[in-house]
């Protein structure tokens, strides 16, 4: 099953994170980098009190699926707590071709019907960025506005849900063959090689890398393996909703993250950041 650890903030958490934020001297149309040297100057970690500080490094670990948190400051500089929070977790990072460090997720008007973070079709379980050599090992997902009575519920799976009931055939396939992942129109990075879904990071543990809308397969091994994987997938979805003023920190290595097409009115529907994290 998907663990997903709640932890709502404190008072004096939530208190200190909302001074931060205001009293850092800076603005979301601020240069992002600026943003990040300074949050990188400051012990972060003393903002927040001991039981969250404990949790975040359990889910380091590797073991957790996902953190959701509550009870978060609702400021006027969203990007800046998106990326004070990230901090919490590790350090933000900007992929080349990705966009910068937070990259607000809103529908836009004249996309097309491709899944994409751009428009509100349906977008089925995948990782992130599985078209570049090292993904992010976590990713956080700022819900600064969503109104979940339009749509756009949050789907999880965790692998360690479907491995063991993957043939043997197919996991075998999994981690043996190298697929070709094509990028989205949004990228503009480097054009980078071929990949095994299945990475075996240590003994019996493992690291998912899938997107189905742009893998490329070679073989009918390889279409079979991945049909497979799609119908275990969809048997083990989790339906998540991401409530305003909360943020989701997924593991990108573990964990497969979607979302249900949702009805667009443009800003006043769904607006999230997203920060990239090492």
């Amino acid at each position: 099953m998907v663990s997903i650890e709640h932890f709502s903030l404190d008072k004096n958490s939530k208190r200190r994170l909302d001074e931060l934020c205001r009293n850092i001297g800076l603005d979301d149309s601020s240069n992002q980098s600026i943003i990040v040297k300074n949050l990188s100057m400051l012990a972060i970690n003393d903002y927040i009190d001991k039981p969250l500080q404990d949790l975040i490094a359990e889910f380091r670990l590797g073991d957790i699926s996902a953190i959701l948190l509550t009870n978060l400051p609702s400021i006027s500089h969203p990007i800046i707590l998106s990326l004070a929070l990230a901090f919490l977790f590790g350090h933000p990072i900007r992929y080349e071709g990705e966009g910068d460090y937070v990259v607000e997720i809103k529908s836009q008007e004249g996309t097309d019907d491709q899944p994409s973070f751009r428009n509100a079709v349906f977008f089925p379980l995948h990782t992130d960025l599985t078209y570049v050599d090292q993904p992010p090992h976590f990713f956080l997902m700022h819900s600064v506005f969503n109104d979940t009575r339009l749509g756009g519920q949050t789907l999880l799976c965790d692998i360690y849900d479907i491995i063991s009931i993957l043939s043997y055939p197919t996991f075998d396939c999994l981690k043996t063959s190298r697929f070709f992942f094509k990028t989205p129109p949004h990228y503009s990075g480097v054009v980078q090689g071929k990949h095994p879904i299945l990475s075996e990071v240590a003994p019996f543990r493992y690291a998912i890398r899938f997107r189905e809308d742009i893998i490329q397969y070679s073989n009918i091994l390889e279409k079979g393996a991945i049909e497979e994987l799609l119908n275990v997938l969809h048997t083990h979805t989790v339906h998540f909703e991401l409530l305003t003023d909360t943020v989701m920190v997924i593991n990108n290595q573990r964990c497969l993250h979607g979302r249900t097409a949702f009805k667009n009115q443009g800003q006043q529907s769904r607006h999230l950041n997203r920060v990239y994290i090492q």
